[in-house]
């Protein structure tokens, strides 16, 4: 990774001072990172969003967005069923669209490991069902993955993994526990192989 320090000299003029990291440097940042939203957060998963809603809060003074997601596998904390909910501030119900510009927001099918907080935005659509929202600290809440491979690279800050399995030995280690399957995420089943006719 480069850090740059620019100096405007004059109109068309500059001088730039880099720093680069090595790749085991980049790494090591990368993981501890990760390592300190894995202690932060109070539920780790990885999952799918499966149906999203938008929602008033309870006084109707603010839109959230209720994102239904499937658990493919428990990190760290305790959920009742394979199903849960992320809250997130903004989102679109009744004609009203509400933007929160520092917010990520999860699109349909998005995938990828969610270190989650309990929600304590006063909205929900489902008292069943675990509610939780997204770290917004630093860095956002996700993991994504990309949806265009089976087995697509993960980038982790600068740290590129080959498949979102190589992470799942990281954050079991960060939560000192082996984690829970929930339900089998399609990316873990290896293509079938081609056979000879």
């Amino acid at each position: 990774m480069k850090y740059f320090l620019v100096i405007l000299t004059g109109l068309n003029s500059l001088i730039v001072f880099g720093q680069n990291k090595t790749e085991a440097e980049q790494k090591a940042f990368d993981l501890q990172k990760l390592k300190d939203r894995v202690n932060a957060a109070s539920l780790v998963i990885e999952g799918k969003v499966i149906s999203q809603q938008g929602i008033w809060n309870q006084t109707h003074t603010l839109v959230f967005t209720s994102n239904l997601i499937q658990v493919y596998k428990l990190f760290k904390g305790k959920v009742k069923s394979d199903t849960i909910e992320i809250i997130e501030l903004g989102g679109n119900v009744d004609g009203v669209v509400d933007v929160n510009r520092d917010a990520y927001y999860l699109g349909p099918d998005e995938e990828g490991i969610f270190f989650l907080k309990v929600n304590d935005l006063n909205a929900r659509t489902d008292t069943s069902i675990d509610s939780y929202r997204m770290q917004q600290e630093e860095h956002y809440g996700l993991v994504r993955y990309f949806q265009d491979t089976i087995n697509p690279p993960v980038l982790y800050g600068n740290t590129k993994f080959s498949k979102p399995a190589e992470l799942y030995p990281i954050i079991s280690a960060y939560t000192g526990a082996r984690y829970k399957v929930y339900d089998i995420n399609p990316r873990d089943v290896p293509p079938p192989k081609k056979g000879r006719k």
